[in-house]
Protein backbone atom coordinates (compact mmCIF):
# COMPACT_ATOMS: atom_id res chain seq x y z
CA UNK A 1 0.00 0.00 0.00
CA UNK A 2 1.10 3.37 -0.46
CA UNK A 3 0.68 6.77 0.83
CA UNK A 4 -2.26 8.78 -0.64
CA UNK A 5 -4.49 11.92 0.02
CA UNK A 6 -7.75 12.55 -0.59
CA UNK A 7 -10.45 15.01 -0.20
CA UNK A 8 -14.06 14.33 -0.52
CA UNK A 9 -16.43 16.85 -2.38
CA UNK A 10 -19.27 15.89 -0.37
CA UNK A 11 -17.78 15.92 3.10
CA UNK A 12 -16.23 19.05 4.81
CA UNK A 13 -12.51 19.99 5.07
CA UNK A 14 -12.29 18.41 8.61
CA UNK A 15 -13.45 15.40 7.57
CA UNK A 16 -9.82 14.98 5.44
CA UNK A 17 -7.98 11.49 5.49
CA UNK A 18 -4.00 10.96 5.06
CA UNK A 19 -3.56 7.82 4.65
CA UNK A 20 0.33 6.58 5.16
CA UNK A 21 2.67 3.74 3.68
CA UNK A 22 2.88 0.40 6.16
CA UNK A 23 5.07 -1.28 3.95
CA UNK A 24 8.01 1.45 3.05
CA UNK A 25 10.96 0.39 1.42
CA UNK A 26 13.49 1.89 3.69
CA UNK A 27 16.58 2.80 2.31
CA UNK A 28 18.89 0.43 4.55
CA UNK A 29 16.88 -2.86 2.78
CA UNK A 30 18.10 -1.99 -0.82
CA UNK A 31 20.85 -4.21 -0.26
CA UNK A 32 22.20 -3.51 -3.96
CA UNK A 33 22.47 0.20 -3.63
CA UNK A 34 24.18 2.15 -1.23
CA UNK A 35 22.09 4.94 0.57
CA UNK A 36 22.59 8.53 -0.86
CA UNK A 37 21.39 12.03 0.47
CA UNK A 38 17.82 12.77 0.66
CA UNK A 39 17.51 16.19 1.01
CA UNK A 40 18.40 18.35 -1.69
CA UNK A 41 18.11 15.14 -4.22
CA UNK A 42 15.98 16.05 -7.50
CA UNK A 43 12.59 14.31 -7.17
CA UNK A 44 12.93 11.96 -9.88
CA UNK A 45 16.22 10.34 -8.81
CA UNK A 46 14.49 9.87 -5.76
CA UNK A 47 11.59 7.86 -7.40
CA UNK A 48 14.10 6.37 -9.75
CA UNK A 49 15.62 5.27 -6.42
CA UNK A 50 12.57 3.83 -4.63
CA UNK A 51 12.89 6.57 -2.01
CA UNK A 52 9.26 7.74 -2.47
CA UNK A 53 6.07 6.04 -3.17
CA UNK A 54 3.30 7.49 -6.13
CA UNK A 55 5.43 10.94 -5.81
CA UNK A 56 5.42 11.28 -2.26
CA UNK A 57 9.42 10.90 -0.57
CA UNK A 58 9.61 8.58 2.46
CA UNK A 59 10.55 11.46 4.87
CA UNK A 60 7.85 13.20 3.90
CA UNK A 61 5.15 10.40 4.93
CA UNK A 62 6.96 10.26 7.82
CA UNK A 63 7.23 14.11 9.54
CA UNK A 64 3.40 14.64 8.01
CA UNK A 65 2.45 11.20 9.49
CA UNK A 66 4.15 12.49 12.73
CA UNK A 67 2.55 16.11 12.57
CA UNK A 68 -1.03 14.62 12.08
CA UNK A 69 -1.26 12.45 14.74
CA UNK A 70 0.89 14.88 17.74
CA UNK A 71 0.86 18.66 16.33
CA UNK A 72 -2.33 19.30 15.24
CA UNK A 73 -3.30 21.11 18.32
CA UNK A 74 0.07 22.99 18.73
CA UNK A 75 -0.05 27.22 18.81
CA UNK A 76 1.73 28.10 15.94
CA UNK A 77 2.43 24.75 14.07
CA UNK A 78 5.55 25.62 11.82
CA UNK A 79 5.81 29.39 12.99
CA UNK A 80 8.31 28.71 16.10
CA UNK A 81 11.13 26.89 14.84
CA UNK A 82 12.92 23.75 16.11
CA UNK A 83 16.23 23.01 17.71
CA UNK A 84 19.02 23.55 15.06
CA UNK A 85 20.90 20.72 16.73
CA UNK A 86 18.25 18.50 16.67
CA UNK A 87 16.79 19.48 13.05
CA UNK A 88 20.52 18.81 11.88
CA UNK A 89 20.55 15.25 13.62
CA UNK A 90 17.43 14.25 12.22
CA UNK A 91 18.49 15.71 8.82
CA UNK A 92 21.85 13.36 9.34
CA UNK A 93 19.77 10.29 9.57
CA UNK A 94 17.24 10.58 6.84
CA UNK A 95 20.33 11.41 4.81
CA UNK A 96 22.30 8.15 6.03
CA UNK A 97 19.14 6.30 5.29
CA UNK A 98 18.87 5.30 8.90
CA UNK A 99 15.55 4.58 10.64
CA UNK A 100 13.85 8.03 12.45
CA UNK A 101 11.99 7.33 15.16
CA UNK A 102 10.21 10.37 15.32
CA UNK A 103 8.34 10.12 18.75
CA UNK A 104 12.01 9.52 20.69
CA UNK A 105 14.52 11.60 18.57
CA UNK A 106 12.11 14.55 17.89
CA UNK A 107 9.79 16.72 18.69
CA UNK A 108 6.98 18.66 16.79
CA UNK A 109 8.74 21.82 16.54
CA UNK A 110 11.58 20.07 14.98
CA UNK A 111 9.75 18.25 12.63
CA UNK A 112 7.31 20.63 11.43
CA UNK A 113 10.84 22.88 10.73
CA UNK A 114 12.43 20.11 9.26
CA UNK A 115 9.67 19.54 6.47
CA UNK A 116 9.93 22.94 5.68
CA UNK A 117 13.57 22.33 4.90
CA UNK A 118 12.81 19.38 2.71
CA UNK A 119 10.80 21.25 0.30
CA UNK A 120 13.14 24.46 0.70
CA UNK A 121 16.44 22.48 -0.44
CA UNK A 122 14.27 20.69 -3.63
CA UNK A 123 16.79 21.11 -6.69
CA UNK A 124 13.87 22.15 -8.02
CA UNK A 125 10.77 23.95 -6.55
CA UNK A 126 7.50 21.64 -6.22
CA UNK A 127 6.36 24.30 -8.64
CA UNK A 128 9.37 24.78 -10.92
CA UNK A 129 10.22 27.78 -11.66
CA UNK A 130 10.05 27.04 -15.23
CA UNK A 131 6.25 27.44 -14.98
CA UNK A 132 6.05 30.34 -12.54
CA UNK A 133 5.20 32.61 -15.49
CA UNK A 134 2.47 30.86 -16.41
CA UNK A 135 0.99 30.55 -12.83
CA UNK A 136 1.30 33.89 -12.06
CA UNK A 137 0.35 35.78 -15.32
CA UNK A 138 -2.90 33.25 -15.19
CA UNK A 139 -3.55 33.93 -11.38
CA UNK A 140 -3.01 37.54 -12.14
CA UNK A 141 -5.00 37.96 -15.10
CA UNK A 142 -8.64 36.86 -13.89
CA UNK A 143 -8.49 36.03 -10.13
CA UNK A 144 -11.60 37.99 -9.90
CA UNK A 145 -13.13 35.47 -12.44
CA UNK A 146 -12.77 32.43 -10.13
CA UNK A 147 -14.02 29.96 -12.46
CA UNK A 148 -12.20 31.09 -15.39
CA UNK A 149 -8.90 31.13 -12.90
CA UNK A 150 -9.36 27.84 -11.27
CA UNK A 151 -10.10 26.26 -14.96
CA UNK A 152 -6.50 27.22 -16.08
CA UNK A 153 -4.80 27.07 -12.73
CA UNK A 154 -5.76 23.56 -13.01
CA UNK A 155 -4.30 23.00 -16.81
CA UNK A 156 -0.77 24.36 -16.18
CA UNK A 157 -1.15 22.04 -12.43
CA UNK A 158 -1.84 19.23 -14.76
CA UNK A 159 1.54 20.22 -16.84
CA UNK A 160 3.45 19.58 -13.53
CA UNK A 161 6.10 16.44 -13.55
CA UNK A 162 4.15 13.40 -12.06
CA UNK A 163 6.11 13.54 -8.45
CA UNK A 164 5.76 17.08 -8.42
CA UNK A 165 1.77 17.06 -9.05
CA UNK A 166 1.67 14.44 -6.39
CA UNK A 167 4.21 15.73 -3.96
CA UNK A 168 1.89 19.06 -4.22
CA UNK A 169 -1.59 17.82 -3.93
CA UNK A 170 -0.12 15.61 -0.50
CA UNK A 171 1.02 18.92 1.03
CA UNK A 172 -2.08 20.86 0.28
CA UNK A 173 -4.09 18.14 1.31
CA UNK A 174 -2.13 18.44 5.03
CA UNK A 175 -1.99 22.03 5.17
CA UNK A 176 -5.52 21.67 4.82
CA UNK A 177 -6.11 19.49 7.97
CA UNK A 178 -3.83 21.80 9.43
CA UNK A 179 -5.64 24.44 8.77
CA UNK A 180 -8.90 22.66 10.06
CA UNK A 181 -7.13 23.04 13.40
CA UNK A 182 -6.76 26.92 13.35
CA UNK A 183 -8.57 27.61 16.12
CA UNK A 184 -6.28 25.42 18.42
CA UNK A 185 -2.87 25.83 16.52
CA UNK A 186 -3.77 29.66 14.94
CA UNK A 187 -2.87 28.16 11.77
CA UNK A 188 -5.45 29.19 8.92
CA UNK A 189 -5.19 28.38 5.56
CA UNK A 190 -3.72 32.40 5.00
CA UNK A 191 -1.50 31.75 7.73
CA UNK A 192 -0.11 28.73 5.98
CA UNK A 193 0.21 29.98 2.69
CA UNK A 194 2.43 32.96 4.07
CA UNK A 195 4.84 30.01 5.43
CA UNK A 196 4.90 28.03 3.09
CA UNK A 197 4.72 30.12 -0.18
CA UNK A 198 8.51 30.99 -0.28
CA UNK A 199 9.44 26.97 0.12
CA UNK A 200 6.74 25.66 -2.58
CA UNK A 201 7.53 28.57 -4.98
CA UNK A 202 11.42 29.16 -3.89
CA UNK A 203 11.08 32.81 -3.78
CA UNK A 204 14.02 34.31 -2.52
CA UNK A 205 14.23 36.03 0.91
CA UNK A 206 14.89 39.95 0.51
CA UNK A 207 13.61 43.11 -0.27
CA UNK A 208 11.40 41.37 -2.65
CA UNK A 209 8.48 41.55 0.34
CA UNK A 210 5.81 42.43 -2.51
CA UNK A 211 7.05 39.17 -4.67
CA UNK A 212 6.87 36.71 -2.26
CA UNK A 213 3.55 38.34 -1.21
CA UNK A 214 2.20 37.82 -4.52
CA UNK A 215 3.04 33.86 -4.65
CA UNK A 216 1.62 33.34 -1.01
CA UNK A 217 -1.12 34.73 -2.36
CA UNK A 218 -1.68 32.54 -5.77
CA UNK A 219 -0.88 29.63 -3.26
CA UNK A 220 -3.54 30.64 -0.63
CA UNK A 221 -5.85 30.63 -3.87
CA UNK A 222 -4.84 27.08 -4.78
CA UNK A 223 -5.35 26.06 -0.86
CA UNK A 224 -8.98 27.61 -1.44
CA UNK A 225 -10.08 26.03 -4.61
CA UNK A 226 -8.52 22.64 -3.80
CA UNK A 227 -11.65 20.63 -4.29
CA UNK A 228 -12.05 22.03 -7.72
CA UNK A 229 -8.29 21.45 -9.00
CA UNK A 230 -8.07 18.17 -7.54
CA UNK A 231 -11.39 16.80 -7.72
CA UNK A 232 -10.97 13.36 -7.78
CA UNK A 233 -7.90 11.99 -5.47
CA UNK A 234 -7.56 9.31 -8.06
CA UNK A 235 -6.51 12.14 -10.82
CA UNK A 236 -3.60 10.38 -13.10
CA UNK A 237 -0.97 13.02 -13.70
CA UNK A 238 0.30 11.81 -16.57
CA UNK A 239 -4.00 11.85 -18.13
CA UNK A 240 -3.89 15.84 -16.69
CA UNK A 241 -1.09 16.63 -18.84
CA UNK A 242 -2.63 14.85 -21.75
CA UNK A 243 -5.82 17.31 -21.15
CA UNK A 244 -3.63 20.64 -19.98
CA UNK A 245 -3.12 22.42 -23.62
CA UNK A 246 -6.74 22.47 -24.23
CA UNK A 247 -7.80 23.78 -20.67
CA UNK A 248 -5.13 26.48 -20.78
CA UNK A 249 -6.14 27.87 -24.18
Amino acid sequence: MGTTASLSLCKSITSVNIKYCKNKISPESQTDKKPFKIFGVPLETLSQQQYMHSGIPFVVQDLVEYLTNFGLEKKGLFRVSGSASKIKTLKEKFDQGEKVNLIEDGDIESAASLLKLYFRELPTSVIPYSQHTEFLNVYQACNKDTDECTRKLKGLLGNLPPSHYSLFKYLCTFLLKVASHSQSNQMTQENLATVFGPSIFHVPFGPTIQGQTIYNSLLLYLLRNFEILFPNSGDNPSLLQQQATNEVR
